[in-house]
């Protein structure tokens, strides 16, 4: 059974506040669990394949501005082109 804790998320920036997701937000996320679980996905698979799509959708957003992409994310714009190069592979 899912607990509303294991279904928040934080920032990548220290005071960032803890909050929940929307239950619309909850339910898609748990349909992608089960999808991923169930094909057999391990936990670093699928992780890789939701950060590659979370970076390219953010790109995508942006019209491919990577410093608007990596303000939007949260994160610094060299971590951005670290963590899009190491999905990328």
């Amino acid at each position: 059974m899912w607990r509303e804790e294991d279904l928040m998320v934080t920032p990548e920036t220290p005071a960032g506040p803890r909050r929940p997701l929307d239950p619309d937000a909850q339910e898609l996320l748990r349909a992608c669990v089960d999808r991923l679980s169930a094909s057999g996905y391990a936990l670093h698979e699928a992780l890789q394949h939701f950060e590659r799509a979370y970076l390219h959708r953010a790109l995508e957003q942006t019209g491919g501005n990577r410093t608007a992409a990596s303000r939007l994310l949260g994160i610094h714009r060299n971590t951005l082109l670290r963590r899009l190069a190491r999905v990328a592979g």
